[in-house]
């Protein structure tokens, strides 16, 4: 489902990830951990879309997603919701949370959403 082969990402100059290989099968989930720092959240900014790779390549659902902007990546499943800096109150998040999911994006399989629903034991959708 996703996989990253050698992925190089850098702010400028300064390289932050270093040839990153991964492949995550569906249904999977997968933890990056390491120290503040480390680039977990530059693997994260590339995966979306949101930095470029310096190189290597990212690939979703079979299609190489590396050149593709994060916009259209959205249309094709790949969302990013970051929190924990607390920049909604819980209510609010999970009303934006839930309203990501179920928004019209493009080739959103039909009924995924759902199962986010109920992986994060959400019962509302007010």
């Amino acid at each position: 489902m996703l996989q990253l082969e050698s992925v190089s990402v850098s702010y400028g100059f300064v390289q932050v990830v270093y040839d990153v290989s991964l492949n995550i099968g569906a249904g999977e989930i997968v933890s990056v951990l390491g120290a503040n720092g480390a680039g977990k959240s530059t693997l994260l900014k590339a995966i979306s879309g949101l930095l470029p790779c310096k190189g290597g390549r990212i690939i979703f659902d079979g299609h190489d997603v590396t050149n593709i902007p994060a916009y259209k990546r959205v249309n094709m499943g790949i969302i990013q919701v970051p929190e924990g800096r607390h920049i909604f109150a819980p209510p609010a998040s999970m009303r934006i949370f839930c309203w990501a999911l179920t928004a019209n994006i493009g080739n959103f399989r039909e009924g995924r959403w759902q199962s986010y629903l109920t992986l994060f034991s959400i019962s509302f959708l007010s």
